[in-house]
């Protein structure tokens, strides 16, 4: 097993990757065509194409995000703060 950064391409013919919806979703987006399993999905999808507001505000740098956890995320690349570790090395990501 490798980390997801050091994974190769994938190769015609093999699995989509993970978070690749399956067709026939039943909520696709009316602008891009993406599909959800999950209406909240859709929503969270749909604000991406907003008319631009983002309210949530870095402190360091002062980058903008339209999602608070998307900032959260943002804020770790201040902070160094690698939360998860690889179970089989320890590497933190």
């Amino acid at each position: 097993r490798v980390h997801a950064a050091e994974r190769p391409a994938a190769e015609p013919g093999q699995a989509p990757p993970p978070g690749a919806q399956p067709p026939g979703s039943p909520y696709p987006c009316s602008l891009c065509g993406e599909a959800f399993e999950e209406h909240g999905e859709l929503q969270l999808h749909r604000q991406g194409h907003g008319g631009g507001e983002r309210p949530h505000a870095c402190g360091d740098c002062g980058k903008r995000f339209r999602q608070k956890v998307n900032l959260a995320v943002h804020q770790r690349t201040h902070t160094g703060e690698r939360p998860f570790r690889c179970a089989e090395c320890g590497k933190g990501f």
